[in-house]
């Protein structure tokens, strides 16, 4: 793939999209991504495959930022999603962004592993008090049905995403995502956000954890994201903190997201620029983690109209974690002809071995 230089503002650019605006307008909750991060975990194969869909699936931590209130820096990648400006990956960051339609009254957000929640409640009325606020509660209809309580280990209310609520304050200004568990997270507004498509667009500003400690997330003029920092609930204290920056070879095809942490460590992501169906994407090429082996990722060439496709996670000492994927006409398993008439076919793309 050839890569296609531009000027150092558009390689910034291009990188912040990557982390913080992935998501596309009107976001479409998906149930098979639903069905892999929020599903039955028995369901799974050797962590890698979700036996119901079929995708290949990871699910990393690639640091921990240690500190009374640590910041755990996750990724996750699924190959039957939407390809995006992701290429399938999502990122601890993927739920920094909401979007809300005021005028069909319908919040869509996204929960830290990648999971789209959609929310619905009354049209809003800009005629509000201040101190005004409409409930909005999550719809079932939309692929909600696949969420499980048993995700993340046991059976627990405080755990079960369906029990997540919505609401709207100050004149629509203010949208707060109330958890299970008890924590709040605090989207404000961005300026000048409304579209062609009349969707708003919103930043996380905080959260509020259930213990009480708080997060903040600070942007630049661009509302970029910039830095993250922890807090007790007095916020006198800092607890951790990470600061993000973007880097450009101009000798190389490859870009760089790099983030500093407050414990001295350094987590980088070499990311390799890609056109597909003429949309820029960016597909992480290799990781290096000051807490983890440095892991190398490769992708297939597009087939039948998805792709590319994680096909190998490398590691040192020759480990790889691999997968191959069905495609139309003939595939070989274990010496056996699986025929497949064509692309519309729902074993297209879905993992074969």
């Amino acid at each position: 793939m050839q890569y296609i230089s531009r000027s150092h503002f558009s390689v910034v650019l291009r990188l912040a999209m990557f982390f913080f605006f992935a998501l596309p307008l009107c976001i479409q909750a998906e149930s098979n991504v639903i069905v892999a991060n929020e599903g039955e975990p028995t369901a799974t194969i050797h962590d890698s495959v979700n036996a119901i869909t079929g995708d290949f699936f990871v699910s990393q931590e690639d640091m921990v930022v240690q500190g009374a209130e640590p910041i755990r820096i996750r990724r996750g990648y699924i190959s039957g999603s939407k390809q995006g400006l992701l290429g399938g990956w999502s990122f601890f960051l993927s739920y920094l962004k909401l979007e809300f339609q005021p005028f069909v009254g319908r919040i869509t957000a996204m929960d830290s592993s990648g999971t789209v929640l959609v929310f619905q409640g009354r049209s809003f009325n800009t005629s509000k008090k201040e101190k005004d606020i409409e409930h909005y509660t999550l719809v079932m209809n939309e692929g909600a049905q696949s969420l499980t309580n048993t995700a993340r280990g046991g059976i627990s209310g405080r755990s079960n995403l369906k029990n997540t609520r919505a609401e709207l304050s100050e004149k629509g200004t203010v949208i707060k995502i109330i958890l299970p568990d008890g924590g709040v997270r605090t989207y404000r507004k961005l300026s000048g956000s409304k579209n062609a498509l009349k969707v708003f667009r919103f930043n996380l500003e905080s959260e509020k954890l259930p213990n009480g400690n708080k997060i903040f997330y600070t942007y630049d003029g661009g509302n970029q994201l910039k830095r993250i920092h922890t807090t007790n609930p007095q916020e006198t204290k800092t607890y951790a903190w990470l600061n993000l920056n973007f880097e450009s070879k101009k000798k190389e095809k490859f870009e760089y997201v790099n983030i500093q942490t407050s414990d001295g460590k350094t987590l980088k992501y070499k990311l390799e620029p890609r056109n597909y169906k003429k949309e820029d994407i960016q597909l992480i090429d290799t990781v290096y983690s000051p807490e983890y082996p440095e892991e190398l990722i490769q992708y297939n060439e597009p087939l039948d109209g998805k792709g590319p496709l994680l096909v190998r996670r490398l590691f040192p000492e020759g480990r790889a974690v691999q997968a191959e994927y069905y495609h139309s006409k003939h595939n070989n398993q274990a010496g056996k002809d699986v025929f497949i008439p064509d692309s519309s076919d729902p074993r297209c793309g879905r993992v074969s071995i």
